[in-house]
């Protein structure tokens, strides 16, 4: 029997739907990730503990520096417990002991090992008020036994109503009133072997050589 004209000899290939899956689709590549920033608190943690070594190393630093001798000319000599006359003004030293270290949340410097925070007291009378006057822009250092020298330290840790210069105590910029004695706390920061040896040594003004009170 012979088949129609229209059809076709039989091909498997043409009988059987083929189905082709849709290609997937490329893949998107992922965002890079931002690199990991490990070191990122490194500086800032080093700081952190260094920073409290340094600052020990500078205040020690400081309490060993000695200045030469030629920094501080002596003029005279004050012997113990005895007052002196300069610029128009009673000038006694009445104690110098080592300082008990500063409270929590003081201003002054805690020593570092090795120094010692030393203060001085000195009663200071201006006669007049153009002593007073003069004697405003007065000036401490110190000095032990070897010839070594000092500045001071600012210090907030005396009694009410001790000054720490040459100025009325208190707020605001003042003379020393004429006639009455005023205590002035002077502080210096010094090595622990030259606690017990230290002396004040005071310029009464900006143009005076300095005085030595033992």
């Amino acid at each position: 029997m012979s088949r129609p004209e229209h059809e076709h000899p039989y091909d498997p290939h043409l009988q059987r739907p083929t189905y082709l899956p849709p290609e997937p689709a490329p893949a998107q590549a992922a965002p890079p990730r931002p690199p990991r920033r490990r070191g990122r608190f490194a500086p800032l943690i080093a700081l952190v503990i260094l920073l409290p070594a340094w600052l020990g190393f500078l205040t020690w630093r400081a309490a060993n520096q000695s200045y030469a001798q030629n920094s501080y000319t002596v003029g005279s000599v004050v012997p113990r417990g005895q007052p002196g006359e300069f610029a128009g003004a009673t000038w006694r030293l009445t104690s110098i002991a080592p300082a008990p270290p500063p409270p929590a949340g003081s201003l002054t410097r805690r020593p570092p090992g090795g120094a010692t925070l030393v203060r001085a007291y000195l009663e200071v009378t201006p006669h007049t008020a153009a002593a007073a006057k003069a004697i405003y822009g007065c000036s401490f250092a110190g000095r032990d036994d070897r010839d070594r020298f000092w500045d001071t330290e600012n210090s907030t840790d005396t009694d009410d109503g001790v000054s720490d210069d040459c100025s009325a105590p208190g707020l605001g910029a003042r003379y020393l009133p004429a006639g009455r004695a005023q205590k002035v706390a002077v502080t210096f920061l010094v090595p622990t072997d030259a606690a017990r040896s230290v002396r004040p040594l005071v310029r009464p003004t900006d143009r005076a050589p300095y005085v030595l009170f033992e």
